[in-house]
């Protein structure tokens, strides 16, 4: 087009050149406007188009002017108007010396309100072809007059082209030299779209030469405003600019500012620039060393970069030939690269053609490439390219705007996209996002409504991945902040802009709270109304189904959603949660700031809506909650919720809530309320094993609150509580604890406050807790620094009171927890204190135990009579504390004159045991003697006899004790080396005692783990001497007293005492001896017998006669309840021996016994001097009665429970014992050798059970 104006130019300036010199000679002579018509006929047959001229005129001086005025020249008859160019006044200043010596010179040429039209038709012929003239031939025919000086002003070019869209140029002033022999210059201000530009174009040689087919080199600059942009022009020839080569380079300051020549919005960037060169070559263009960067980019909110840098590209363009294009260089701090072929256009005879492209882009780690075909037919383009993307598009995404996300976000996606004007389809979408698959098609129709429908099916969706970075420099609030935000008046432009119908399959989805699986739902969008039809998904392994819709009513969005939930269960926190790192303080400031964040409540006035959730079962709780039922309406930011109703448990409960967020100041209330329910059938349900039963009356609890934030939420809050006339109790105790009622009061400036009034069993009492205000958790380590329980409790005659406090932070982060609990009563002091360094390991951290009883006889009785005496105790140790062991360590205990120390244990796994570790000087008995504590009258003593034994305590716990002293002091009795061991196992007692008296020691066994308790004792002392029992400082009373052996083994079984009477069996061994005897107010059967025996038997005799006792023996078989002695009981003085035999029913207490006084002689027994009578000892074994008998038979049939029926002949049984000469060792023999081992008698008593 360049090379065909300069052509068209330099033809009308020679034109006009010569038709004014004719006419200059003309006038010089005659009339010049004379001659006008001729010269125009002579014009017009040279051009073949018609001239015309309004004026011609010549002005006669040293320098003449020949002036035209109007002079025009018509356009083809197919022009778009009647004239090819027109010329307000064209005026030539001739150089008059030169001009008398035939040579032309023209000073300057000056042309005023020139139009020109440079268009072509539709066979492409330009109106600038004039036949055969050489002008159009463009071969350099045209000779030019050398101009000094050439000007226009108000010129006007317009271009217009085969498309008719015309291109205009307005010239405010153009000035140029033109000479032959002097290079072409030109200077102009023109006016292109609108936009003012400053041209200045220098050749390095004469316009002349050009035409004449020199080489063109010529250097261009172009301004406007504060753009400049300079060329560096080259070609073979005027005639061939299609093989030019331009170097060029711009720059501005905003690109914005070229936004009327490009016809096109450009964006607010800058500074710019730009460089690199253009070759031109067989109807393409060629771009190399492209470079370019713009600034100012931040400013631009759909594009938040700073900058974009190319720093090398290559671009070829042509319309017959392939194109290329490659450009690489960063955005930000972000490589870019793009690489762009197609192949040579492929056109088809009917006019339809396609060409293959080849795209690909990449940035970072990111790339999009597309392959395929763009092909037209009847003027219609069509698209078919396969698609693929792969890398993290999380650089791409920040770069259009997106949130940075926080892990790298890959993608590996590929896919079949096609379409004309009328539709886009995506098929065979198939890869993976964030690793989770992808699959599906989705199409888009290009109708009057646009329309989107498809399908995608997703695998594992980990939301994680999609996690974006927070901004905390960033606040959420400002002028107007988002928490003000008013509602849409209408629908998004997207909701009206096109229809849709997806439908849409997740796998599953993770990330959440809450496990989601087998998500899937069909979405559809129609007149700006969405509606979710059929959502249905597994949420915790829970069946979730769902509708909804969304839509504008009364210009405000308007919400509808019924959700339904069979069974939903609760997340663990402990499963799901992770730990994060940070610094306590790092974390409390965390905390506190979203304390103080707005509350995202004015969300609520952005829209409308109303919603009904029903939930048949919730999982996951402490308390099952079934049948949840409740709706929801929203208006205007006033959220309601009437009525909810929901069963804990088995119980019904209902609430309500008001959220009033219409304004800032948004108000809270709640209730919540259920009638009696019971506690034993609550336990059952949410199956937890307890022995606890009763009834709970009528809970309820409301909260009223108002605030902008969390913080004034908990400050402002108004919290109450309550639950009416209660009643609890263990199952297997009849002592039951009643609440009259009890309260939580809690609101601002108010310590929270719980309150409890009842009753244990017969023992009153009033609870109260109290710690701190609401707003005072806020406050992280200074909150409730001190929380107090009080309890107050009568107990018959006696007051407690129990005080325990601790701090709340301490005990909420469960380190360095203070603890101080106080128990006082009229005559009693409990304390315990301590610091736990921490609650999961409170072992590590015992608490001193102090407990001082002025009297243990103050203490409330445990029965229904005090049995503890009066004396002091007090006790001190470590107490430690576990989950499954509660331990007091260093125990030291003083009760009276008794000091133990040692170790006390509770576990609680499994089952409940207690281990006892003590050891000590001195255990003192004497407080619990009998005549110090209260005697049970004997008609309950008798009662008790067939009252059951209670073994709850043997089959449900165990335990270990060790008890050791040096001294154990009763009354009248001191024991040395005090030794027993016991143990408690799964309903088994084992204890064993010994002591140094008689080298003494005791086992006892008592089996309660079936019904029936069997029970075994073996007792053996051996050479015991009496003085060794008395205390010290008592006189020795049995200085000369005969040592005594004995030895027991007993085995029984029964529900009570009786029944163990009854059923017991075994043996009893007592022998002694020699020695001398207390006849009198002795306290040995031995002794206090003899002295009545002998009484009876030898009336006259003093008892002191016969107080040199050689030895005593006495064997007793116990068989059913009976103990009885066929093998007699002898007692040998130094002159007579005491014979005799008989029974004691222990069931019933009875007694039957019967002696002979046998003279010595010559130490030998003989028949001939047996006494005439028998000495019987009948009644109870309580209060036994001696008298004589003339039976020679001692127990008879009358009384045949001591010898099951059969009855002993006396003088029988005298004779055996006769037959030897020691009665004492013959009895002593027979019970060693026909008593039964303790643990064959166990064995048999077991058998028995069974049977």
């Amino acid at each position: 087009m360049m090379h065909r104006a300069i052509i068209i130019l330099s033809w009308v300036a020679g034109a006009l050149v010569v038709l004014l010199l004719a006419l200059a000679i003309v006038a010089m002579t005659v009339d010049a406007d004379a001659y006008r018509p001729r010269l125009e006929r002579e014009l017009t047959h040279l051009l073949g188009r018609k001239v015309s001229a309004g004026h011609l005129s010549i002005g006669f001086s040293l320098h003449p002017t020949l002036s035209v005025k109007e002079l025009r020249v018509e356009n083809p008859s197919w022009g778009s108007r009647p004239y090819f160019f027109t010329a307000g006044n064209v005026e030539l200043t001739l150089d008059l010396i030169e001009l008398l010596y035939g040579r032309v010179a023209i000073d300057t040429a000056t042309v005023r309100g020139l139009d020109l039209l440079l268009e072509q038709g539709a066979d492409g012929v330009g109106n600038w072809e004039f036949g055969d003239s050489a002008a159009a031939s463009g071969d350099g025919g045209v000779q030019l007059p050398d101009f000094e000086f050439i000007s226009l002003r108000d010129a006007s070019f317009t271009w217009r082209g085969i498309s008719g869209e015309p291109v205009n140029v307005s010239i405010e002033s153009a000035d140029a030299r033109m000479r032959a022999d002097k290079p072409f210059e030109l200077e102009t201000d023109f006016s292109y779209r609108q936009v003012a530009i400053a041209a200045d174009l220098k050749s390095t040689a004469s316009l002349q030469t050009l035409l004449d087919g020199q080489a063109l080199a010529a250097s261009i600059a172009l301004r406007s405003g504060d753009a400049r942009a300079d060329l560096e022009v080259t070609a073979p020839r005027l005639s061939e600019l299609g093989a030019a080569s331009i170097n060029f380079s711009g720059k501005g300051k905003r690109l914005d500012a070229l936004s009327e020549l490009a016809q096109y919005g450009l964006p607010e960037w800058g500074p710019y620039r730009v460089s690199g060169t253009a070759r031109f070559s067989g109807g393409g263009v060629q771009v190399s060393n492209l470079r370019m960067l713009v600034e100012g980019l931040a400013g631009t909110p759909s594009l938040p970069v700073s900058r974009i840098e190319i720093d090398s590209g290559d671009v070829s363009v042509g319309r017959t030939a392939a194109t290329s294009l490659q450009l690489a260089g960063k955005i930000d701090e972000n490589s870019f690269r793009l690489d762009l072929t197609t192949a040579d256009p492929v056109h088809d005879s009917d006019g339809t053609g396609s060409i293959a492209l080849a795209a690909k882009v990449e940035v970072d780690d990111f790339a999009l490439a597309a392959d395929g075909t763009i092909s037209r037919a009847a003027n219609l383009l069509s698209f078919d390219l396969a698609t693929n993307v792969q890398g993290d598009v999380g650089v791409p995404a920040r770069l259009f705007g997106a949130s940075s996300l926080i892990h790298p976000l890959r993608v590996d996606l590929s896919g079949r996209v096609s379409g004309d004007a009328s539709r886009i389809a995506a098929e065979g979408l198939r890869g993976t996002i964030a690793s989770c698959s992808v699959a599906g098609d989705l199409a888009i129709r290009r109708t009057e409504r646009q329309w989107i429908g498809g399908t995608l099916e997703l695998g594992r969706l980990d939301l994680a991945a999609f996690g974006v970075e927070q901004d905390d420099g960033v606040s959420n609030t400002g002028d107007k902040p988002w928490q003000e935000s008013e509602p849409a008046s209408a629908a998004p432009g997207w909701m009206r802009a096109f229809d849709a119908d997806l439908q849409l399959q997740v796998e599953t989805v993770v990330g959440l709270p809450v496990a989601l699986s087998g998500l899937s739902a069909r979405g559809t969008l129609q007149d700006g109304k969405l509606r979710v039809h059929g959502l249905r998904g597994v949420v915790n392994k829970t069946s979730l189904f769902a509708d909804g819709g969304l839509q504008w009513k009364d210009r405000r969005p308007y919400m509808d959603a019924k959700i339904r939930v069979p069974l939903f269960e609760v997340p663990n926190p402990a499963g799901t949660g992770k730990a994060t790192g940070g610094s306590g303080n790092d974390k409390h400031e965390r905390s506190a700031g979203r304390l103080d964040e707005r509350l995202p409540l004015a969300l609520l006035r952005l829209f409308d809506a109303d919603i009904t959730l029903e939930t048949e079962r919730i999982k996951g709780l402490p308390v099952s909650i079934t049948n949840q039922r409740g709706s929801a309406t929203l208006r205007r930011g006033r959220l309601r919720v009437p009525r909810m109703n929901a069963t804990l448990a088995d119980v019904p409960f209902r609430g309500s809530l008001i959220v009033d967020a219409s304004s800032n100041d948004t108000h809270l209330s709640a209730t919540v309320s259920a009638g009696d329910f019971d506690v034993a059938s609550v336990l059952k349900k949410i199956e937890v094993d307890s022995v606890l039963e009763g009834k709970v009356g009528q809970p309820s609890a409301t909260v009223d609150t108002h605030g902008i934030t969390l913080r004034d939420w908990i400050r402002n809050a108004k919290v109450s509580a309550r639950v009416e006339a209660s009643a609890l109790k263990r199952r297997d105790h009849e002592t039951e604890l009643t609440m009259q009622r009890a309260s939580l009061i809690a609101g601002p400036g108010v310590n929270a406050r719980v309150e409890s009034r009842g009753e244990l069993g017969e023992f009153p009492f009033d609870l109260t807790l109290t710690g701190g205000p609401l707003a005072d958790l806020l406050e992280g380590k200074q909150a409730w620094p001190k929380v107090v329980a009080d309890m107050r409790m009568a107990v018959r005659e006696n007051t407690f009171n129990v005080t325990a406090s601790s701090a709340l932070d301490a005990l909420r982060r469960g380190r360095d927890v203070p603890v101080r609990i106080d128990v006082r009563s009229n005559n009693a002091y409990a304390l315990a204190q301590g610091t736990i360094a921490d609650l999961r390991e409170p072992a590590r951290s015992p608490l001193d135990v102090q407990v001082n009883v002025k009297s243990l006889a103050s203490l409330p009785p445990l029965a229904n009579r005090s049995l503890l005496p009066d004396m002091p105790f007090a006790a001190a140790a470590k107490a430690v504390l576990d989950e499954e062991l509660f331990s007091l360590e260093q125990l030291v205990i003083r009760a009276g004159e008794t000091d133990l120390s040692g170790r006390a244990q509770l576990h609680r796994k499994d089952r409940i045991k207690l281990v006892l570790e003590l050891s000590g000087n001195l255990i003192d008995l004497r407080p619990w003697d009998a005549e110090t504590v209260e005697k049970i009258p004997e008609d309950e003593r008798i009662a008790r006899l067939d009252r059951p034994f209670d073994l709850d305590a043997l089959r449900n716990y165990d335990a270990e004790l060790q008890l050791k002293a040096r001294r154990v002091i009763g009354r009248g009795l001191e024991l040395d080396d005090f030794n027993l061991q016991s143990t408690l196992a799964s309903g088994l007692l084992e204890a064993s005692v010994r002591i140094a008296e008689g080298d003494s020691s005791a086992t006892l066994q008592v089996d309660a783990r079936r019904d029936i308790p069997v029970v075994g004792l073996d007792f053996s002392t051996t050479n015991l001497d009496r003085d060794t029992l008395l205390p010290e400082g008592v006189e020795r009373r049995y200085k000369d007293a005969p040592r005594i052996s004995v030895r027991v083994q007993l085995a029984a079984q029964g529900t009570t005492p009786r029944e163990m009477y009854a059923s017991s069996r075994g043996d009893i061994l007592l022998n002694t001896g020699s020695g001398r005897v207390r006849t009198v107010d002795s306290p040995l059967w031995y002794e206090a017998i003899s002295s009545d025996l002998l009484e009876t038997l030898t009336p006259g005799k003093k008892p002191e006669d016969y107080n040199s006792l050689e030895c005593a023996a006495a064997y007793f078989k116990i068989a059913d309840g009976v103990a009885s002695s066929p093998d007699g009981i002898a007692l040998r003085f130094k002159r007579m021996d005491l014979l005799g035999s008989g029974a004691a029913n222990l069931s019933t207490r009875e007694i039957l016994f019967g002696f002979k006084a046998v003279r010595r002689k010559w130490w030998s027994f003989s028949i001939l001097e047996l006494a005439g009578d028998f000495a019987t000892i009948r009644g109870t074994i309580e209060q036994p009665k001696v008298g004589l008998s003339p039976e020679d038979v001692i127990v008879q049939g009358g009384a045949a429970w001591a010898t099951l029926g059969l009855s002993i002949l006396a003088t029988n049984f005298f004779r055996k014992l006769n037959a030897a000469e020691d009665p004492c060792a013959q009895i002593v023999e027979k019970g060693h050798t026909a008593s039964t081992p303790i643990d064959d008698l166990l064995k048999s008593m077991r058998l028995r059970r069974s049977n």
